[in-house]
C-alpha cells in the first residue's frame, strides 16, 4: 500500500507512520509559523511603527540628528528614540514642550 501523503512544509513524501511532517525540523517550522499567525490573529502583537514618525520627520527636515536633538533638549536617548518609534506609551507634556521648543514648533504638532 503506497502513501500519497506529503509533508506539509517541504512536500516530501511521508513514509511509515509519519502523519504530517517528515522530520523534527519541519514540525518545528510549522509550530513557529503557527505561533506567529496566532499572535497576529489574536491581536497580541501590534505592527511596529516605522521610525518616520512626526517627530523624526520634523527633526530630519531641520537637518538634526538624534544626538543634536538630545543635546538641545537635555532628554535621554531612550526618551527621544521611544517617542520617534512609537514605543513611548505616554510622555509628559513638558517633554513634548522641550522637544517642540528645540524644533521651533507648537508641542501639539508633535502629538497629532
Amino acid at each position: 500500500m503506497e502513501s500519497n501523503k506529503e509533508c506539509q512544509i517541504c512536500r516530501k513524501r511521508l513514509v511509515g507512520n509519519q502523519k504530517t511532517y517528515c522530520s523534527r525540523e519541519c514540525r518545528y517550522i510549522a509550530l513557529k509559523q503557527k505561533a506567529q499567525v496566532g499572535f497576529l490573529a489574536e491581536g497580541r502583537r501590534k505592527p511596529r511603527k516605522r521610525a518616520d514618525s512626526k517627530l523624526a520627520q520634523l527633526r530630519t527636515d531641520r537637518g538634526l540628528t538624534q544626538a543634536q536633538l538630545i543635546e538641545m533638549t537635555g532628554l535621554s536617548h531612550a526618551t527621544i528614540s521611544a517617542i520617534e518609534s512609537g514605543r513611548a506609551k505616554s510622555a509628559n507634556i513638558s517633554t513634548y514642550q522641550r522637544i517642540a521648543a528645540a524644533l521651533g514648533v507648537d508641542w501639539r504638532e508633535l502629538v497629532e
